[in-house]
C-alpha cells in the first residue's frame, strides 16, 4: 500500500497524484479523460513507478507475476467494462456524464 496526494483534479478532464514521502513505493501519475465521439471517452494513463531496489525490485516483482504494466492494462479493461455496463443499464457514471469508455 502507498499514500498519495492528489496534485491535479479537474472533473471530467484529469486526475493526477504523487506519493507522499515514506509511502514505500514511489509513484506518480495521471489519468486524462478525452471525449471520443458523442458517447465515449478515451482514457490516457501516465504512470511513473519506482519499485523498491530499482531494477532489482522490478525484476523480482515481474518474476512473481506483479507486472505493473499488465496490472494497469487489466484494471483499465475492467474499468471499461464497468462503464460500458453502466451505459447499457442507464446508471450514470459517478461524477461524470460519460456513458462509456474506450480503451484504444
Amino acid at each position: 500500500r502507498w499514500k498519495a496526494d492528489i496534485i491535479n483534479d479537474v472533473p471530467g478532464e484529469i486526475i493526477a497524484w504523487q506519493t507522499v514521502e515514506g509511502s514505500g513505493v514511489d509513484n506518480a501519475g495521471a489519468v486524462r479523460f478525452e471525449p471520443f465521439g458523442d458517447d465515449a471517452t478515451v482514457l490516457k494513463v501516465t504512470l511513473r513507478y519506482d519499485p523498491p531496489a530499482d531494477m532489482g525490485g522490478f525484476a523480482v516483482a515481474k518474476l512473481f507475476g506483479m507486472d505493473a504494466q499488465k496490472q494497469i492494462e487489466q484494471d483499465l479493461r475492467a474499468f471499461k467494462e464497468a462503464m460500458e455496463a453502466r451505459a447499457v443499464d442507464g446508471t450514470p457514471a459517478i461524477g461524470s456524464s460519460v456513458s462509456g469508455a474506450s480503451l484504444l
